[in-house]
Order: C-alpha cells, then sequence, then structure tokens
C-alpha cells in the first residue's frame, strides 16, 4: 500500500515541477515523499516555517530537482511587470560660430608672491632698483645662488642680513648685475 501512495504522490507532480497540495498534506511529508530536504522545499517555494504551516489544498508548491519555472512565479502565481527607465532627453544647444577676440598685449612686470609671515630682507640702504626680490623654492645657501647668479656669496649674504642659508619660502634680495 505504501509504495502504491509513493508512485501516486510522485505522479502528482505536473511536468513543469510543481505539486498540488492535497488533503492531510504537511511541507514534511511532502518533502519526504519527492526525497527532497525540507529546507530545500521551503526555500524553492519562498516558505518561512509560519507560512509552511499555513499551506491550502489546492496550493502549488515547486519539487526542487524537478522544476522548470522560478520560484517567484509560483508564489505569485501573476508576474510583475518590468519597468524600464528611458533615459532624460537632453536637447541640444546650437552651435554658434564664435569671432575671434583680439587683444592688444601689454608688458607684464612681475611681481614677487606674497608670502605670509614671510621675513622681508633688508637691502642694506640699496634702493629697489639695484636688487631683486626672490622667493626661495627650496633650501638653498648663499654658495649655491651665488654660482647660479654669478655673484659673490658674500655680496648675497650681506644683502640678506648676514645670512648664508635659507630655508623654503624665505623672500631674498638679489643684486641685479
Amino acid at each position: 500500500a505504501k509504495k502504491a501512495t509513493g508512485k501516486s504522490a510522485a505522479a502528482a507532480v505536473a511536468a513543469d515541477g510543481k505539486y498540488v497540495v492535497q488533503s492531510g498534506d504537511t511541507p514534511d511529508r511532502i518533502a519526504r515523499k519527492h526525497r527532497v530536504r525540507l529546507s530545500e522545499l521551503l526555500k524553492a517555494n519562498n516558505l518561512d516555517p509560519q507560512s509552511a504551516r499555513r499551506l491550502q489544498i489546492g496550493q502549488k508548491l515547486i519539487i526542487p530537482g524537478k522544476t522548470v519555472a522560478p520560484a517567484a512565479e509560483i508564489k505569485n502565481e501573476v508576474k510583475q511587470p518590468v519597468v524600464v527607465e528611458q533615459p532624460p532627453v537632453v536637447e541640444q544647444q546650437p552651435v554658434v560660430e564664435q569671432q575671434p577676440v583680439v587683444v592688444e598685449s601689454q608688458p607684464v612686470t612681475p611681481v614677487a608672491p606674497p608670502v605670509a609671515d614671510a621675513p622681508v630682507p633688508t637691502d642694506g640702504g640699496d634702493s629697489e632698483s639695484e636688487v631683486e626680490m626672490l622667493m626661495i623654492e627650496t633650501n638653498t645657501t648663499a654658495a649655491e645662488l651665488a654660482a647660479k647668479y654669478n655673484i659673490p656669496a658674500e655680496v648675497i649674504s650681506q644683502k640678506n642680513s648676514g645670512k648664508t642659508e635659507f630655508p623654503k619660502g624665505d623672500v631674498i634680495f638679489i643684486p641685479k648685475k
């Protein structure tokens, strides 16, 4: 008698892998009849322990391993429409041909950038026409500056309050040639 019941239960699974709940069925019994794990049966049908206790006669369940249809179809029996968002329409602006602008060039006098809280060296009484202000970009010495500007290191040191080393950011005076 048990073999006949097992065969009829197995035969109750439709070709699409769905089983129709019969009177007296429980999730555990259905899982055993179809030789699947209870957890797999519940997962395939999106059932939690609470909803598994409330099976209805005639309800369709997916039997894992025999299923062709997705689990979402069983739960709602109606597929939800897919909404595809359209990208916003961007209006193209007409291309306007521009006329070239002619600008007369004028000489530009270089000015040392302002340095906050940097000590301003004294120029030893020389007028501005005799010295050039320079902001130090990397740590350097009077000897290195002397080689670069072809001026004796002692003169550079004298024009800058006797200093021989200049850290980055210092503003110093270099005598003009």
